[in-house]
């Protein structure tokens, strides 16, 4: 599946998570990427607090932190989604 999307708050109606699940898709397929796979998170401040001071050393909440799949942290030959996974995206809904 390209597109996961993952509702932390379990806010989102089910017809809005299709629709940004659409929207990533589309810009998947217009960027010629549409074979890859991309993860979306939907959060809180307070969640994505505690990944912005783990990865980027800042405090406080941000809109939106990316995290790309960086296949030189595995071994040759056992990466476990060659050249398809582009990576996570992480959305504050209350910030962004």
């Amino acid at each position: 599946m390209p597109v996961t999307l993952i509702d932390t708050l379990s806010r989102f109606r089910s017809d809005q998570r299709a629709r940004l699940k659409g929207v990533a898709t589309f810009l998947l397929n217009r960027n010629n990427i549409a074979g890859h796979n991309v993860n979306i998170v939907l959060t809180n401040d307070k969640e994505i607090s505690q990944f912005n001071k783990q990865f980027r050393k800042q405090n406080g909440p941000t809109n939106v932190l990316s995290f790309p799949f960086e296949a030189d942290v595995y071994p040759p030959g056992n990466v476990p989604y060659p050249d398809r996974e582009l990576g996570d995206i992480i959305i504050s809904v209350e910030t962004a």
